[in-house]
């Protein structure tokens, strides 16, 4: 199975009374693939939130892929999110793995760059193609920071 490079970025801008605007920017990189005979892949999901530097409570998305290929098989937090939840969970009839992240403590992502979590797919039955390509994309994206 062979996954193309992938890269979906997405900037957001959080606004904060009378300061600049940051621009928080979430993504998946841009050169996954398997390797031959691969039944799993791992796909960490990064955060840049250091200009200016944004502290972030949460982030929540949905992740596609296409065409669907992919299940859903395991979630863990990145070392940059130590102490944060991070959940997902597949809506099959949906193609929708929904993804959280968050620190219900109170606490934030501190400004930085690097990976905040890694999203394990499997490939599902029947298998893909050999060579053939998958695209991953992010959709619904929300991203809350220390204010909101």
């Amino acid at each position: 199975m062979f996954w193309s490079r992938i890269f979906v970025a997405v900037g957001l801008s959080l606004g904060f009374p009378n300061l600049v605007r940051a621009v928080v920017t979430v993504s998946i990189p841009t050169d996954l693939c398997a390797d031959p005979g691969a039944t799993e892949i791992d796909v960490p999901l990064d955060l840049t939130n250091d200009t200016p530097p944004t502290e972030v409570r949460g982030i929540q998305f949905t992740l596609r892929d296409a065409p669907d290929e992919l299940t859903f098989s395991s979630v863990s937090c990145a070392s940059r999110t130590s102490g944060v939840t991070c959940a997902a969970n597949e809506v099959a009839a949906t193609n929708a793995i929904n993804a959280l992240i968050v620190d219900f403590g109170g606490g934030a992502i501190a400004p930085g760059t690097g990976a905040v979590m890694t999203i394990r797919l499997a490939d599902a039955m029947p298998s893909c193609t050999p060579g053939s390509v998958v695209t991953l994309g992010i959709e619904n994206l929300q991203v809350a920071d220390v204010n909101n």
